[in-house]
């Protein structure tokens, strides 16, 4: 699986939301303008006539829809939230039918590199291969030392039209952002895109705001194996919209 660029990087104006404490209420506020303008504007390839060899079809228009929405006037996107339901918090199943062909060659929760390490920097991919292998047991007992199955490490290649640094808050963009990854990102109503990072990684987005971000202590990353799948943010929102009588998404 290739890593997804977006071409000349991800547009500046798309920013992350900057309040990280959101309730589950008030982020299903903050959304259901951006949800229902999606409903609204998405085409569906059969009626575009795009063929199902056009493996970037969705990742095309979700960019061009999150360009749109953060680069469009407050009152535009009012308007579609003044109109929004509570139960309206669902992608078109059209536009997730082929996320699997544009997500990151990534597993969050294995060993990922963010620093360059292609032929043009050996001493960065010497460092990280004597590293990869150091995660290999030589006991009694065979395997990885992390408490996962097939675990492969993976570099994420960050897009240099978007960033010409390589720090902890670069990587949360390659992963979600530059693939326009619906339904991992959600625009919220004043153009900014919320994901579930404070969940996961909490205080970060604080220091991220307070210009802070390559500081953040990785011990405090929450493991997403070691949280109850019941108290996981994307089971909270399916699980409120199941109880507002709308149908759970995918």
């Amino acid at each position: 699986m290739a890593t997804t660029h977006w071409p000349g990087g991800i547009p500046r104006g798309i920013k992350h939301y900057p309040k990280t404490d959101l309730s589950q209420e008030e982020l299903r506020e903050e959304v259901k303008g951006w949800l229902l303008f999606v409903q609204e504007s998405w085409v569906p390839r059969d009626r575009a006539n795009v063929s199902d060899d056009d493996k970037e079809y969705e990742l095309r228009q979700c960019r061009a829809l999150v360009q749109k929405w953060a680069s469009e006037s407050q009152e535009f996107r009012d308007s579609f939230h003044n109109r929004a339901l509570g139960n309206e918090l669902n992608y078109p199943l059209e536009a997730l039918e082929h996320v699997s062909n544009t997500q990151q060659p990534c597993e969050t929760r294995h060993v990922v590199c963010i620093a360059p390490i292609d032929a043009t920097y050996p001493v960065n991919r010497a460092r990280w291969v004597k590293l990869a292998i150091l995660f290999y047991r030589y006991d009694i007992e065979s395997g990885h030392c992390l408490p996962f199955d097939n675990v492969i490490p993976t570099a994420a290649v960050l897009n240099p039209e978007t960033t010409s640094t390589c720090s902890v808050e670069d990587f949360l963009p390659w992963y979600c952002l530059e693939n326009a990854e619906f339904p991992t990102i959600q625009m919220t109503r004043p153009g900014t895109f919320e994901k579930d990072i404070e969940f996961y990684a909490p205080g970060y987005l604080a220091l991220e705001a307070a210009g802070k971000g390559g500081e953040y202590d990785f011990r405090r990353l929450t493991e997403p194996d070691d949280i109850p799948f019941d108290r996981k943010p994307a089971y909270q929102r399916m699980m409120a919209d199941v109880m507002a009588g709308g149908r759970p998404p995918l």
